[in-house]
């Protein structure tokens, strides 16, 4: 099952609509309080909606957006899916890419059930030197969690209908990040899996 991440922002029929037309099978909406995403349970929807949130402890997805000081948290978990720590601003060394994981904060989310979470949208909207740095730090991290076993995820974290993309597309703009096959394909499945049971 695939299932997109999206940001809405009173727009969500626009979304749901483009997600269907897309052959996406269910949709997380990022609310930041739960009586933000209360109004989604009367929409009629051709999708299954799960309520995703930065801080609410009982969205069905808990996000956490990197920082660059994120350890601490990363110790304690409580959180599904950790995203945008390459976007932190920092200087990559000559030999390494400054991608905001490391492999003791993968051995941490690998010990507390935490997938990588890849924010399309920042990709998408980053001007080319940006977007050459960050595709950088992402394959570095790719290799870090692939070492540590921690999961992958890619959504499109839209936030408007056009900002979405494809299943098929997003595996492919992965594959061309330098994912492996098997990372790839499961980038776009995993979601599905993690959240099944918020589906029944």
């Amino acid at each position: 099952m695939h299932i997109d991440i999206i940001i809405p922002d009173r727009n969500e029929h626009e979304l749901i609509e483009m997600a269907k037309r897309l052959d996406w099978d269910a949709l997380c909406l990022v609310y930041e309080k739960r009586a933000d995403a209360d109004h989604i349970k009367g929409l009629k929807s051709p999708l299954p909606l799960i309520f995703a949130s930065h801080i609410e402890k009982n969205a069905s997805l808990r996000l956490m957006r990197g920082t660059g000081e994120d350890r601490t948290s990363l110790e304690r978990g409580g959180f599904d899916l950790y995203y945008g720590m390459e976007e932190t601003a920092r200087h990559d060394r000559l030999h390494h890419r400054e991608g905001g994981l490391n492999h003791v904060l993968c051995k941490l989310m690998h010990k507390h059930g935490i997938v990588y979470g890849i924010n399309f949208d920042s990709v998408l909207n980053a001007e080319a030197t940006k977007r050459a740095i960050l595709i950088g730090r992402m394959r570095q991290n790719f290799k870090l969690c692939a070492d540590a076993d921690v999961p992958i995820v890619v959504a499109s974290f839209a936030t408007t209908p056009y900002q979405m993309r494809t299943p098929h597309d997003l595996r492919a703009t992965m594959l061309s990040f330098g994912m492996n096959t098997a990372q790839a394909k499961e980038s776009i499945l995993h979601l599905g899996i993690r959240l099944a049971n918020h589906l029944k």
